[in-house]
């Protein structure tokens, strides 16, 4: 378990929506659809995101958009 954790890095929200380019309500709503990765609880009123599962999911919607524009 230990060695799946190395070298994954926590984002909170305001770098999500940074990076991804759309508002708050946007990503709560693509999460509770299965359609963008989910957070985790970090505290009591505190969640992050996993840079890598961002990175991934930024990586497939370029695809995506560029498979579909051939």
């Amino acid at each position: 378990m230990r060695n799946e954790i190395v070298g994954k890095r926590l984002i909170r929200v305001p770098e999500v929506l940074r990076r991804v380019g759309f508002s708050r309500t946007k990503m709560y709503d693509l999460i509770k659809e299965g359609r963008f990765p989910d957070k985790v609880k970090i505290g009591l009123r505190s969640v992050a995101f996993v840079e890598n599962e961002i990175d991934a999911w930024i990586d497939n919607a370029i695809a995506q958009s560029r498979n579909v524009s051939k």
